[in-house]
C-alpha cells in the first residue's frame, strides 16, 4: 500500500536530502537519462517514509525541515542504497530525529525563533500539517476552481506488492499491486505500457494483478502499470514500475581469484542500478576483499576511512541466472587481513 505522509513537509525535506546524498555524495554523475535514477528515487522515498513514520505528525519549522534535508543528506554519505524496505532505515532515522531535537532544544534554549519570517508569510505552524509556507506576494488573485478542489480531496496511489528490481532477462508472472483511494472508485482500469489489453478491475480497486508476463532483455528497461480511477467524477491514474538490472556481487576470497565461477560464487549480491556505495567486509588474514560489477559501469576509486585504496582488475563474461550474459569487473584488494572494514566506491 502507498504511504500517505503524516507531515508533508518533513517527508519532503527526508526524501530531498536522502535523493541528493544518495546520487550526489563523491559522485560525478554525467547520465542525462532521469529514468535511470528512478531506483534511487524509490530508495530515496522508503527512507523517507521511514524518517515520517518515527517522528510523527505534529507541526514543524524552519529550522526542523531544513535540519532533516541536510542531516539525511549526510546520513547517505558513501551509503549505496541496496533497500526500499523503509523498515531497515528505522535507527538510523531515531537518531536523526534525536539530533534534531537537540538543535531545537538549543535554539529554544536561547529564545530565538525557529522559523525564518518573510514578508506576509505564513509560518507552517499555522498551516494543516505544516505543509508549506506560502508567501503572499502583491495583490489578491483568482483562479477558476476545479471540481476536485470544491468537493473533498479525491486521492488514489498504487504501488507494487512484490520487488520493484528485476535481474535482466528474468520473466515476472502477472505482477502484482495494491492501492488506495479516498473513496470507492466507479471504475478501476489497470493498464501497462507495454500495450497488453487493459484489465477492468473495479471490483477490486485496492489489491490486483496483471493477466501478463514481462521480461525484458536490456539492462534499465522498465514496465509502468498504471491504474485509471474515477471517483466522484474525478479521475486520477497514479503509477507503478518496476525496472530489470543486474546483479553487484562482493565477498572475500584468497588471492589470485578471477573468473565468472568466483564471481557467482561470492557471499553477497544485490540487484543495483548503480555500483556506488559502501561494500562492508570481514576479511580474514588470508582474504582479499573482492567486488564484482557490470563493466559498462566503467572503473571506480576505491576508499577505506576515507583514504584511497588500490584495487587491481580481471574482466569476465558472467551469464545470470536466466541467460543474461555480459562483462562484469571484478576487483581485488591489494592487502589481506584488513578486518572488518567498509569499502566505498565512487566514480572519482
Amino acid at each position: 500500500m502507498a504511504y500517505v505522509p503524516q507531515n508533508r513537509a518533513v517527508y519532503i525535506a527526508a526524501y530531498a536530502g536522502a535523493l541528493s546524498g544518495i546520487n550526489l555524495s563523491n559522485r560525478s554523475p554525467s547520465d542525462p537519462n532521469a529514468g535511470d535514477y528512478v531506483p534511487n528515487a524509490i530508495v530515496a522515498g522508503a527512507f523517507a517514509q521511514s524518517y515520517d513514520t518515527a517522528r510523527g505528525a505534529g507541526a514543524t519549522n524552519t529550522l526542523e525541515t531544513e535540519t532533516v534535508q541536510s542531516m539525511c543528506e549526510a546520513a547517505w554519505q558513501n551509503r549505496y542504497p541496496r533497500s526500499n524496505d523503509p523498515n531497515l532505515y528505522t535507527s538510523i532515522c531515531r537518531a536523526i530525529i534525536a539530533l534534531v531535537a537537540s538543535g531545537e532544544a538549543f535554539f529554544f534554549g536561547q529564545g530565538i525563533d525557529p522559523d525564518i519570517p518573510s514578508g506576509g508569510s505564513i509560518p507552517p505552524a499555522t498551516l494543516p500539517n505544516a505543509v508549506v509556507q506560502v508567501p503572499l506576494i502583491g495583490a489578491p488573485f483568482s483562479a477558476p476552481l476545479t471540481q476536485d478542489q470544491i468537493l473533498p480531496g479525491v486521492t488514489a496511489t498504487m504501488a507494487n506488492a512484490g520487488a520493484t528490481f528485476f535481474e535482466v532477462s528474468e520473466n515476472v508472472v502477472t505482477p502484482a499491486f495494491t492501492a488506495t483511494q479516498s473513496a470507492a472508485p466507479s471504475s478501476a482500469i489497470l493498464t501497462d505500457s507495454d500495450g497488453n489489453a487493459p484489465k477492468n478491475v473495479t471490483s477490486t480497486p485496492t489489491a490486483f494483478a496483471s493477466n501478463f508476463t514481462f521480461q525484458k532483455n536490456v539492462y534499465g528497461q522498465t514496465v509502468t502499470f498504471t491504474e485509471t480511477v474515477v471517483i466522484n467524477g474525478i479521475t486520477k491514474a497514479p503509477t507503478a514500475t518496476i525496472f530489470w538490472l543486474q546483479r553487484v556481487y562482493y565477498g572475500v576470497g584468497t588471492a589470485g581469484q578471477t573468473g565468472e565461477a568466483f564471481i557467482l560464487s561470492l557471499a553477497s549480491s544485490f540487484i543495483a542500478a548503480s555500483k556506488d556505495g559502501g561494500y562492508p567486509f570481514v576479511a580474514g588474514a588470508a582474504d582479499k576483499c573482492y567486488i564484482a560489477y557490470r563493466s559498462a559501469y566503467g572503473d571506480s576509486v576505491f576508499r577505506i576511512g576515507g583514504f584511497v585504496t588500490t584495487f587491481s582488475k580481471s574482466v569476465a563474461l558472467v551469464t545470470n541466472a536466466f541467460g543474461f550474459a555480459e562483462n562484469y569487473d571484478l576487483w581485488e584488494s591489494g592487502s589481506v587481513n584488513l578486518g572488518a572494514v567498509t569499502v566505498v566506491v565512487s566514480n572519482s
